[in-house]
């Protein structure tokens, strides 16, 4: 669960209470430090989803791509 927090910041730091934001799925692996990203406004974020369906198009992955180019 993300949670957010209010704080008030000065001589003092204050925090506020907590509340959940949503529910982050845990993906982890080689590489994946974490789940998800916040940008730098705190207004959006990006997730991480190991849910894939029949509705996702399929990953094409081109090697030696740099051999087909023309010259």
């Amino acid at each position: 669960m993300l949670m957010a927090m209010p704080v008030k910041t000065g001589q003092t730091f204050e925090p506020g209470p907590s509340k959940p934001l949503f529910t982050v799925p845990l993906v982890l692996g080689v590489g994946v430090p974490r789940s998800y990203a916040a940008s730098g406004d705190g207004q959006r974020f990006l997730v991480t989803s190991a849910e894939g369906g029949s509705d996702s198009p399929p990953l094409t992955i081109v090697l030696n791509w740099q051999s087909n180019l023309k010259k």
